[in-house]
């Protein structure tokens, strides 16, 4: 209940500051989204990116990335099918879900556009457009704004992963290990479980974030779009296994673990390594 909790409070943080962000850069730096786009059509910097015609065949392969990642990444499954408690909540999720996309994103473009148009070139990293913006206009409420919005979209996504990934390990990996060697071993003896898993899910946790640092320190001085279009692919190997296997019985778990270790090894070679420093 208190991992939901955030998630909910985290959810509406960000999206009330993001549209505080949003409406401030559209009305109060331009005269909406009319002037706003009549000043980037004007622009011969941005008339080009908001012209340009997107190639079929990335906006397929990033659909689709996406659309795994939704159901497969640790934080979405385990918010989406672990945590639910009441199938009511489904029915509820149906439209308002949706509701918060088109809301969540109601500013993006003109935020993008306005960014190009004050900030060209590399005068920021685009990363922290959004707060850059609001301070470059000397606005101090709508700084505060940006900076709540990301800090708290920042926390819950790093919690709700580690625990995730955490859970995920403890469960799947950790548990039946340890149960096939006390039943090899012929023990009987009683132990303190939910000790012995508490320590195993926080010394995940600890695991997780020391692998994340280490990646970002390494890593090439990429924008986080791209860090998390590789973490995409990286889960996108185990779509053929899920996926089959909800329609598919002939599927075998030794061809499963075959197609997800080649997929992994694979996505390891042409998008991991490449994306660290040499």
């Amino acid at each position: 209940d208190g991992l939901m909790l955030a998630v909910a409070v985290e959810s509406v943080v960000k999206l009330i500051a993001f549209l505080l962000v949003g409406g401030f850069v559209t009305f109060q730096l331009f005269d909406g989204f009319v002037d706003l786009t009549a000043q980037a059509q004007a622009s011969p910097e941005t008339r080009p990116l908001i012209e340009r015609m997107p190639d079929w065949r990335e906006w397929l392969a990033m659909t689709l990335l996406s659309g795994c990642a939704i159901f497969l990444l640790p934080r979405q499954f385990h918010v989406a099918v672990v945590e639910n408690r009441d199938e009511r909540d489904v029915r509820t999720a149906a439209w308002v879900f949706p509701l918060y996309l088109v809301a969540i994103n109601l500013f993006v473009l003109p935020l993008a556009i306005a960014g190009h148009l004050l900030l060209p070139g590399a005068e920021v990293d685009r990363d922290m457009m959004v707060l850059a913006l609001p301070i470059r206009a000397g606005s101090e409420l709508a700084t505060i704004a940006a900076l709540l919005g990301g800090i708290s979209a920042a926390t819950a996504m790093v919690i709700v992963s580690t625990v995730a990934l955490s859970i995920m390990v403890s469960n799947d990996l950790v548990i039946p290990m340890a149960l096939r060697g006390r039943l090899a071993r012929g023990a009987h003896e009683p132990v303190d479980v939910g000790f012995a898993i508490l320590t195993v899910r926080r010394l995940v946790i600890a695991a997780v974030l020391a692998l994340a640092y280490v990646y970002a320190r390494n890593a090439h001085e990429t924008a986080l779009a791209s860090m998390g279009l590789v973490s995409f692919a990286a889960i996108a190997q185990i779509a053929p296994a899920f996926f089959g296997g909800l329609v598919w019985r002939g599927g075998t778990a030794r061809g499963a673990n075959a197609g997800m270790i080649s997929g992994i090894a694979m996505w390891a070679y042409t998008m991991l390594l490449p994306s660290l420093n040499p």
